[in-house]
């Protein structure tokens, strides 16, 4: 990849992951297992915002420069969307709980490809990658589980796209604030028939 970008202190890394079979966008290939390992090595506290997709066809690239922020997001206005205070614990089985709670109410589960944003605020000292599974795992109502017995497993293989955003706030502690957004990917809607 080369040298990173050191004039700027606040980075984006974007990853195509080329799938190469349509039948690995709904199975397996989540792109969270992609994703963490690359950010990592890339060291995770100059990143404020990465977003990985999988696709079929044209081949696998990432791409990492200037993060720029943003004061609203309009184009999301149609998604379904939550947010809570998920608390200090992210590595402990209830912090799941928070999110998934919150998302609980009438079935949003739907077939197909999805698209999410995630998006954390916490203390930039937090490594912010270790909240990426917990939050994911809590997603269950929008993505479905397989197995009722264990709800911390969603099908969130069927995220062909993802954006994750942190905002550091020393103001939080060790608090984390989680917000989600999600709509089914656009090859995932069914038209009706004329």
């Amino acid at each position: 990849m080369g040298e990173l970008p050191t004039d700027t202190a606040q980075l984006f890394l974007h990853m195509d992951v080329d799938v190469r079979d349509a039948t690995r966008l709904l199975r397996g290939n989540d792109l969270e297992n992609y994703l963490t390992p690359v950010v990592h090595r890339l060291r995770h506290w100059r990143f404020v915002f990465v977003s990985p997709r999988k696709q079929v066809g044209g081949g696998s690239r990432v791409i990492v420069g200037s993060a720029e922020p943003r004061a609203d997001l309009p184009e999301m206005a149609a998604w379904g969307h939550f947010s809570c205070r998920a608390g200090a614990g992210s590595q402990e089985k209830r912090w799941n709980c928070g999110p998934r709670s919150a998302l609980r109410g009438p079935s949003r589960y739907r077939a197909g490809q999805w698209r999410c944003t995630l998006a954390w605020r916490c203390s930039a000292t937090r490594n912010w990658v270790w909240l990426w599974k917990p939050t994911g795992d809590a997603m269950g109502p929008v993505l479905g589980e397989p197995d009722a017995c264990h709800p911390f497993n969603p099908n969130d293989d069927r995220i062909v796209a993802l954006a994750l955003h942190l905002n550091a706030d020393p103001a939080t502690g060790h608090e984390v604030d989680v917000a989600m957004w999600w709509r089914p990917s656009i090859s995932a809607i069914r038209w009706p028939e004329r």
